[in-house]
């Protein structure tokens, strides 16, 4: 792959990327087929772009001061990690000359603040400032996009124990570390190759991608036996899955995913899986019987910036006030379905309070029917024995807690201090009860 050539690719991706709301990894996938980029080229030339993103203030501070040596310094770093793939590594000349020019595309202020660091337009920035999240959890938060974003992988509990211990070895050897927070769960950050590892590790049967924050829903939500459980937002299935087996045929679920095309994709998955006790509805739920309903939300997700930094660029306050109709909506009509006494869960993958604790607190304010619950992870056979007092105490190391649920904000390494070993994604779980 020649030094032309990657810079032809980038140059077609920005100068389509830039200014639009089209998120940067679909325009990445565009370019590709229509340039015919081969699967390996693809990773390295996707990591480039997704790190000329994250760097992009340090870039244009550099190049707007290149007298000062710091600068320079600081300069020949970021260029050294973004090319680090390459070969021959690309000149300071040759990445921002006339042919891939930055400054004219991102137009970044170098003032030293929140604006610069994470290329916020003043009215987001004006939007934050009117968060109940303490600034410095904002800034965690925004930092976590230039660090990577951790490869975690479940093992199913149909797995036999002779096969989970041989491919546990495979995964420790292929730099995977075990979670200190579940059983069998495995994680990295190191960059993979998913298509070698999901036909090695049987992804999707085996072992699903999950990321921890998307795992916690179930610990929460897991209820007696004999429960009857809906899933109101189903999605490809990811939650549904994890909780069907967490409650190993002990409580009914029912998944309901408004979107059609979703919603045959998870009907496909769920067949192979043959999951006895997850039912796929094939239209709206209408019993009101329900022990428990999840609403995990669509939303801005600002808890997966380590996944997609380009979101800071495209994201618009009215991006927040849409979500926030769509949510509190969801709320309403899910909270339809509860028996006297139930529960309703709501989780996100963002950690502004803007769509979590108001959504649900405004819910409340609406519906005397509900009151508030406090979260309490219950201690079942796959999380491990000392992570019940784990999970409890996120609210605290990690969290931002409030009556309403928590707030979990994304870590920036593997090896996290104060965390209680958390890595997952920015995340927010609460539940109200339906009294009676």
């Amino acid at each position: 792959m020649s030094q032309n050539f990657v810079l032809k690719i980038l140059e077609q991706v920005f100068l389509r990327w830039f200014g639009g709301r089209t998120p940067l990894e679909r325009v990445l996938k565009t370019v590709f087929k229509e340039n015919h980029v081969g699967s390996r080229d693809r990773r390295i030339i996707r990591d480039f772009a997704f790190n000329l993103v994250r760097f992009r203030p340090d870039l244009i501070f550099c190049l707007e001061n290149k007298e000062n040596p710091e600068a320079l310094r600081l300069f020949q770093k970021q260029i050294s990690s973004l090319t680090e793939k390459f070969t021959e590594k690309l000149t300071e000349e040759q990445l921002l000359s006339q042919h891939f020019n930055l400054k004219p595309i991102f137009e970044i202020d170098p003032s030293r603040h929140l604006k610069s660091v994470h290329g916020l337009s003043q009215e987001l920035l004006n939007f934050l400032d009117q968060s109940q999240l303490p600034m410095a959890s904002i800034h965690q938060g925004l930092h976590a996009q230039l660090g990577p974003a951790p490869v975690t992988l479940r093992a199913s509990t149909r797995l036999a124990a002779s096969d989970l211990k041989k491919i546990q070895t495979k995964l420790l050897n292929a730099g995977f570390l075990e979670s200190k927070i579940f059983f069998n769960t495995y994680s990295t950050f190191e960059k993979l190759n998913l298509e070698a590892l999901m036909e090695e590790f049987q992804i999707d049967h085996d072992f699903f991608v999950q990321d921890e924050s998307s795992q916690m829903v179930a610990h929460f939500m897991a209820t007696h036996s004999g429960a009857r459980i809906l899933d109101f937002c189903a999605g490809a299935g990811g939650k549904s899955f994890h909780l069907a087996e967490v409650v190993e045929q002990k409580c009914q679920i029912d998944a309901w995913e408004v979107n059609p095309k979703r919603r045959h994709e998870l009907k496909k998955r769920a067949s192979i899986l043959k999951i006895k006790n997850l039912r796929i509805l094939d239209r709206p739920p209408v019993e009101k019987n329900y022990d428990s309903v999840l609403v995990d939300a669509p939303c801005s997700g600002w808890g997966t910036l380590r996944r997609q930094p380009d979101l800071i660029l495209r994201t618009r306050v009215e991006d927040f006030e849409h979500y926030g109709s769509i949510q509190s909506e969801l709320l309403k009509e899910a909270g339809n379905f509860l028996r006297p006494g139930g529960m309703l869960t709501y989780s996100t993958c963002s950690f502004l309070e803007s769509e979590n604790s108001w959504i649900l607190s405004n819910f409340l304010k609406g519906s005397p029917n509900f009151q508030s619950s406090k979260l309490s992870p219950l201690a079942l056979t796959h999380v491990r024995k000392d992570s019940v007092e784990k999970l409890t105490n996120l609210v605290s190391s990690n969290g931002q807690g409030s009556s309403l649920g928590l707030t979990l904000l994304p870590q920036p390494s593997l090896i996290s201090q104060g965390s209680g070993g958390w890595i997952g994604d920015g995340f927010f779980i609460g539940q109200v009860q339906l009294k009676g």
